[in-house]
């Protein structure tokens, strides 16, 4: 494969001597006179790649490394895990290091959690309603990686830069809503699932 480039464009096309030779060149080491060959591979997405990592005797077993089960018992399915940075068969207890938490920020709300960019399949959205029963509105929505951005007037995003490629969002906010109580969560899908 080769792919000529013009040097001077200001030349008429095909000028004698102003073409790159050779831009892109495939060569075969396979063996002596073999010809070229090119391989495509495809990469899978992280998820599946943590799947494979996380239960390698396991990686297309739902009822283990599915996102919706919970081999360790800890509470948090392995979507979350996954999300947060934990480890879906650490066991019950080890998951507190990795949950999100809320606290007030003067008379607003500050939530707290970790993520990792690097997980560009993952859809997150930060999500706070009046009462558990809603109805709840997105505040922030992150999704193939990118920071989180805010939905509506009132809130205040900030990402701390990557550590062990983990980010720390803090999601703040304002108490000016009109609502007595605010509640917040976190929803978290695959791409394209919500």
């Amino acid at each position: 494969i080769v792919q000529d480039h013009r040097w001077d464009t200001a030349q008429p096309s095909l000028t004698s001597g102003d073409t790159q030779p050779a831009g892109l060149v495939i060569a075969s080491h396979r063996s002596p006179g073999a010809g070229a060959e090119l391989i495509a591979m495809s990469v899978p997405p992280p998820w599946l790649r943590w799947r494979k990592e996380k239960f390698p005797s396991a990686p297309d077993d739902d009822t283990i490394s599915g996102p919706a089960a919970d081999p360790d018992g800890d509470g948090l399915v392995n979507l979350l895990e996954y999300a947060l940075g934990g480890e879906p068969a650490a066991g019950a207890g080890a998951h507190v290091n990795v949950l999100p938490t809320v606290s007030r920020a003067g008379d607003g709300l500050l939530f707290t959690l970790t993520r990792k960019p690097a997980q560009y399949d993952l859809r997150l959205a930060i999500e706070t309603a009046p009462d558990p029963a809603g109805p709840w509105t997105t505040g922030a929505l992150a999704v193939e990686g990118m920071d989180f951005e805010a939905e509506r007037q009132g809130i205040t995003l900030s990402e701390d830069a990557p550590e062990n490629g983990i980010v720390t969002v803090r999601f703040i906010q304002s108490g000016d809503t009109g609502a007595s109580r605010v509640f917040v969560r976190m929803r978290v899908g695959l791409a394209g699932e919500f």
